[in-house]
């Protein structure tokens, strides 16, 4: 049975919106689309900022468990997985950076991890072990950075970089020499 009338036009649009938060893709998109938001409100209002950095890391773990569990696993959308993923925490740690919490070098070397890895994506087939946490690691230091219960930014420096530096090298020892 086709509905008809204004009833009709909300079910199908709540149908194309379910379909495509389907599309782990769809979810990606949204979390380089919040970004500015997400840069704005750390400007403005950290409290708000908390809120929008959890929804997008809520849709972060959604979109992976939507990719494994359709089975819409694909290079092209771990690629967009990443790029959303760096596209905001470049976004916060551009506003740490410009607020003095941070050197730039922080979001230089965090800048160069993620270059490393769509140019090395296709490149090297076996990941290494710590890279696919690179992302957890840096929304855990984003995370501990925007709460108010003391000034951990030098540890978090210090811890986030040394992983980061690890975990390149370690993409590049695993799949050097080896088929």
């Amino acid at each position: 049975m086709v509905k008809m009338g204004a009833s009709g036009d909300r079910e199908s649009l709540i149908r194309n919106v379910f379909a495509s938060l389907q599309n782990p893709s769809t979810l990606s998109f949204f979390r380089i689309g919040v970004s500015p938001f997400f840069y704005h409100f750390l400007t403005h209002n950290n409290w708000i900022a908390l809120l929008v950095f959890l929804t997008a890391c809520i849709t972060d773990v959604v979109d992976g468990y939507f990719a494994r569990k359709l089975g819409k696993t694909s290079d092209h959308g771990a690629i967009i997985d990443a790029i959303a993923d760096f596209t905001l925490i470049s976004f916060a740690y551009i506003n740490f950076v410009s607020r003095g919490l941070y050197p730039i070098w922080i979001l230089l070397l965090t800048t160069i991890a993620l270059i490393q890895f769509i140019f090395t994506y296709r490149l090297f087939r076996k990941p290494d072990p710590l890279g696919r946490y690179i992302g957890t690691v840096l929304y855990i230091s984003i995370f501990l950075t925007l709460i108010p219960i003391g000034n951990f930014h030098q540890p978090l420096l210090w811890i986030t970089s040394t992983y980061i530096i690890v975990s390149m090298i370690l993409r590049w020892v695993n799949n050097l020499g080896r088929p």
